[in-house]
C-alpha cells in the first residue's frame, strides 16, 4: 500500500505556447524604448555641437577623444533601445541598469530651492524620495521582473 504525502506539490504538465502566439510588448517597454529616444535626440544634438567644437579648434587633437566618446554612447544607447524592442537579454538588462541610474541620479543632492513655507519643503521631500523612488523601482520591476515582462523577453 502506497501513502500519499500530502506535502508534495500536484503534478502538472507544462503547457506550451503555439509559435504563432506572441506577448504583446509591455508598457514599461514602450516607455523604456520612449525614454532612449528622447537621450538618443538629446545626444545627437550634443554631439553636433561638439561637432562644431571640433571644427573651431582643428589643431587640437585631444577634442577628438570625447567625440568618439560621444558616438560610442549613442551607439549604446541606440543598441539598448533597439535590443529591448526585439526582446533581447542585452535590452532587458540594459534598460535595469538605465532604470538604476535614474534612480540614483533622482536621489542625488542638488541644489536646494528657496521654499515660502515648510509645506513646500516636504511636498518636495515626499516627492523627491517617496514617490518618484517608488514609481522607478515599479517601472523596473514591470520592465524586466514582472510575469508579462518574463514572458516577453523570453518568447522569440
Amino acid at each position: 500500500m502506497q501513502q500519499h504525502n500530502p506535502y508534495s506539490p500536484p503534478t502538472a504538465e507544462a503547457i506550451d505556447l503555439p509559435p504563432s502566439e506572441v506577448v504583446r510588448r509591455p508598457f514599461a517597454v514602450w516607455l523604456l524604448v520612449g525614454v532612449l529616444l528622447a537621450f538618443a535626440i538629446l545626444w545627437v544634438g550634443a554631439t553636433i555641437r561638439s561637432i562644431g567644437l571640433i571644427v573651431g579648434h582643428a589643431d587640437r587633437v585631444f577634442l577628438v577623444v570625447p567625440f568618439v566618446l560621444r558616438l560610442l554612447i549613442l551607439a549604446a544607447i541606440l543598441f539598448m533601445m533597439i535590443d529591448a524592442f526585439r526582446r533581447g537579454s542585452w535590452g532587458r538588462w540594459g534598460g535595469v541598469v538605465l532604470i538604476g541610474l535614474l534612480l540614483i541620479f533622482s536621489l542625488l543632492p542638488r541644489d536646494e530651492p528657496h521654499y515660502v513655507d515648510e509645506a513646500q519643503r516636504v511636498g518636495q521631500w515626499i516627492g523627491k524620495f517617496l514617490m518618484l523612488p517608488a514609481l522607478l523601482v515599479w517601472w523596473g520591476y514591470a520592465f524586466a521582473f514582472s510575469a508579462k515582462a518574463r514572458r516577453y523577453f523570453s518568447s522569440e
